[in-house]
């Protein structure tokens, strides 16, 4: 019996975002009860999985089976969010948007791009996980400080690049 080791290797990658991005939201959520929260760590998992295995399928089948795929955990996630919002009017969007994220970075490991998916993972996480400090942090900006960081933007990302870089 011969392993395809490039599969082997991708569905471990997606499997390690979705373990990842789920260990972070199930330890944000960890003071709600079993069956509290909208997804955990095993949820994060399959939809990782998931997105990798439906990459893996579309290439022999047909391409449009992960954009249908994307579709339906999408509208899963979404009537999931609904629920939620409804039940506890908790209109936090965050681990639906993260749950759409990991299904795109577990396809995106799978296509070819393991090591840039385990960086944004990373990133995710620490966007997430930093949710106090963001949010303490932008009470504490003075909006004089904000417009300077503005033009400061406007000026090297949009003019500084337009001027001639000789003399």
């Amino acid at each position: 019996m011969e392993y395809d080791y490039d599969i082997i290797f991708a569905l471990l990658i997606s499997l390690a975002i979705g373990l990842l991005i789920g260990i972070e939201r199930g330890w944000s959520d960890r003071e709600e009860k079993e069956g509290g929260r909208i997804a955990g760590i095993r949820t994060f998992s399959l939809i990782a999985l998931l997105g990798s295995v439906l990459v893996l399928l579309s290439q022999e089948v047909n391409e449009c089976l992960i954009i249908a795929g994307f579709v339906a955990i999408s509208a899963l996630i979404i009537a999931a969010y609904m629920l939620n919002v409804f039940k506890k009017r908790d209109v936090g969007s965050t681990t639906a948007f993260a749950m759409m994220l990991t299904f795109a970075l577990a396809a995106w490991a799978t296509y070819g791009y393991p090591i840039t998916a385990l960086v944004v993972t990373v990133i995710v996480m620490s966007l997430l996980s930093y949710k106090p400090v963001l949010h303490k942090w932008l009470t504490k900006i003075k909006p004089q400080d904000f417009f300077s960081g503005i033009k400061l933007l406007i000026i090297s990302v949009v003019f500084l690049p337009l001027l001639p870089n000789q003399g």
